[in-house]
């Protein structure tokens, strides 16, 4: 005969519940006729211990487990005797649960009823406000001091939306996808824009150009001290969005493999994708650059893909050159630990720690 002891069971006092065992007898073995028999056996050398009467067992989700009360539910109601629970988790439960602790070890979220891997919550994209929410008056702007030729700062005490990330936000906004260079006949061949200098030569939509639309749009949401020169801060912004143009690019393929592989279940981060240690795994096609295409990009279908197949997946051979060369002349060293401070905001970081 098998004790409750064996299984795990213990109690308090002949008129005390039997504790839930903390280790002993799995749900999936109680599937099993010898372990139920073997249970059934230790719970009823537990029960005999207990207050006389009748007693009842009534499964619950037919799974393990005991508990002990009055008898509530049995066909014989108000007999008084205790009443046994089989309590837990049932076969399919417990292989689901299984599935789902293998999946997590490999950075996969619980499967959906119909077996696809649960799609993961990923953080949006940085969007440009709409018109209701810009600034109303000048002075509510958010002020900002250029530092050094190409980047902005904030004034001690002055908080508020990092500029570069507006700037990236409205360089996706106002891109001009392919387009004909202002200046040349339209039957010329259409240009796939991909740095400042593009954005100064594509038409924009209400603006002049591309770049007016951007360096606009910026001054809706920042101004600058009197004593700065209109001029001086335009240059000061232009250099920045001719800096931070190429970069866009190179973030948003990152931006779209992670929305790609987190539909399906997975999390992956930058190494993943790209570096000398992207893994193999990893690698998409044109096809799935295209199913996670934003919103933003969709009226530039033709020039996005252009963009997975020359930039992204190095189909043209004369840019793959050049970005193996530049690779390779960046070495394994890194140059500094400010990650994506500037020089400035470095110095102020380090300078208060």
């Amino acid at each position: 005969m098998t004790s409750a002891q064996g299984l795990g069971f213990s109690m308090t006092s002949p008129s005390a519940p039997p504790r839930f065992p903390s280790s002993g007898v799995h749900a999936r073995d109680f599937h099993e006729p010898a372990t139920a028999i073997s249970t059934v056996t230790a719970t009823l050398e537990i029960l005999r211990a207990m207050p006389t009467g009748d007693i009842h067992m009534r499964p619950y989700r037919g799974a393990i487990g005991l508990y002990t009360g009055q008898c509530s539910s049995c066909n014989r109601n108000g007999c008084g005797g205790p009443a046994l629970s089989i309590m837990g988790t049932s076969r399919e439960e417990a292989e689901t649960e299984s599935r789902a602790e293998e999946d997590s070890s490999r950075g996969f979220e619980t499967p959906e009823e119909d077996g696809r891997p649960k799609a993961l919550k990923i953080r949006g994209e940085a969007r440009v406000p709409d018109e209701r929410k810009e600034p109303k008056t000048h002075e509510a702007k958010t002020l900002i001091i250029p530092a050094g030729t190409d980047n902005w700062i904030f004034p001690p005490g002055v908080k508020g939306r990092l500029p570069s990330s507006m700037i990236g936000a409205l360089l996706r906004k106002f891109w001009p996808g392919k387009y004909y260079p202002l200046g040349t006949v339209p039957a010329g061949e259409k240009k796939l824009a991909t740095t400042w200098t593009d954005y100064e030569s594509a038409p924009g939509v209400g603006f002049p150009t591309a770049a007016e639309a951007v360096m606009r749009k910026f001054w809706c949401f920042y101004r600058v001290a009197p004593e700065v020169e209109e001029a001086a801060a335009n240059r000061t912004l232009r250099a920045t969005c001719e800096r931070l143009t190429p970069q866009v690019w190179y973030n948003q393929r990152i931006t779209s493999a992670g929305h790609f592989w987190a539909e399906r279940g997975e999390r992956v981060h930058k190494p993943d994708i790209v570096g000398k240690n992207a893994k193999a795994e990893y690698e998409m096609t044109v096809e799935d650059y295209m199913s996670v295409i934003p919103d933003w990009a969709e009226p530039h279908a033709e020039a996005w893909e252009e963009m997975v197949r020359t930039r992204w997946l190095k189909m043209d051979e004369d840019f793959a050159a050049v970005a193996r060369r530049n690779a390779e002349n960046r070495g394994d060293g890194g140059t500094h630990r400010g990650g994506n401070l500037g020089y400035e905001r470095y110095k102020g970081k380090t300078t208060d720690m």
